[in-house]
């Protein structure tokens, strides 16, 4: 079946939480991670995936449906790209990778980290600095022991003019952390979703309702797969029949058609039991040689060749011409 792009399939509006929750998932890079683009959980994430040489015909449809819809839904060629990894059980393993923002993300302001920034540390109207989901707790923690330190100050004169010992004075201060921390919030980045990632992320959550994307597009592989099957199961079994010309075994073929198509559905993913073909197959054959011997014996009758008497009957096929 020719790859091709698939429209008209409604997909429901996503809000942003749910968004943002998709792009914090897939933006954390797992350590197995198989694909080692540079977009990948940077700036793309993994959206649908399909083991090529697989069998399973839903996971091939889905996958496909979804490529198509994606790549119609996307405002820019860079948006999706398409990535592939070898794997020793399954062969080629293809992934679709969606851009999530529409423009970069500012640096994440903890050393050495190399993601993109999604949220602002503040606290009250102060804006601390940019972090990735990874590190914006560490941010706000941050902005705390800032805030707390401007106190650090007033606590030194006091302790200096007061009685309070030194334990009480890193008690007061600690107690004033733990409230400027509580004060602290993470702020999303306002950042725009491309159209791309909304369509990933509306297919994603319409699988989580109904595992099928395009009903017509999984039974027409499914009905693929079938023939396919049928055809190779057909083929072995009439090795044992090399007697029988092609003409007679496509007849029988035939003749067997419709009891075939009944074993639609029955295996699943378009497999079919090789054991009812055969036995199909060889009921259709006995009864298409008897008929075909039947006839003949009928006309070798009409024309007084066929020898009757009280001998015994020759075997199913087996004819007795007169002399």
């Amino acid at each position: 079946m020719s790859q091709a792009t698939y429209e008209g399939i409604a997909m429901s509006e996503i809000d942003e939480d749910t968004l943002r929750e998709y792009a914090e998932n897939g933006l954390e890079r797992p350590r197995d991670a198989m694909f080692r683009d540079d977009r990948c959980h940077t700036t793309h994430v993994p959206v649908v995936g399909w083991a090529e040489h697989g069998d399973d015909i839903l996971e091939e449809s889905n996958f496909l449906v979804a490529k198509g819809l994606i790549e119609g839904a996307a405002e820019d060629d860079e948006h999706v790209f398409e990535g592939s990894a070898r794997h020793w059980l399954v062969g080629s393993l293809r992934q679709v990778w969606v851009q999530v923002y529409e423009e970069p993300a500012p640096p994440c302001a903890s050393s050495d980290c190399e993601r993109g920034a999604e949220f602002t540390a503040q606290l009250g109207e102060t804006k601390g600095d940019d972090y990735c989901f990874e590190h914006i707790e560490s941010g706000r923690e941050s902005l705390a022991w800032d805030a707390a330190e401007e106190k650090q100050i007033e606590l030194e004169d006091e302790l200096i003019e007061t009685d309070v010992d030194e334990d009480d004075f890193h008690e007061k201060w600690a107690s004033i952390y733990k409230n400027k921390l509580a004060l602290t919030r993470e702020v999303p980045i306002e950042r725009t979703f491309t159209a791309a990632f909304r369509e990933a992320v509306s297919i994603a959550e319409s699988l989580v309702d109904y595992p099928i994307l395009d009903e017509s597009d999984y039974s027409e592989r499914e009905n693929e797969r079938f023939e396919e099957n049928l055809a190779e199961a057909l083929e072995w079994v009439q090795r044992d029949f090399v007697e029988d010309s092609d003409d007679e075994a496509e007849v029988i073929s035939d003749l067997a058609r419709d009891d075939l198509s009944e074993l639609y559905g029955m295996e699943g993913n378009g497999d079919v039991s090789w054991g009812k073909v055969e036995e199909i197959y060889r009921e259709h054959r006995d009864a298409y040689f008897e008929e075909k011997a039947t006839e003949i014996r009928d006309e070798l009758s009409r024309l007084g060749l066929l020898i009757k008497d009280d001998r015994p009957q020759a075997g199913p096929g087996q004819l007795e011409l007169s002399a």
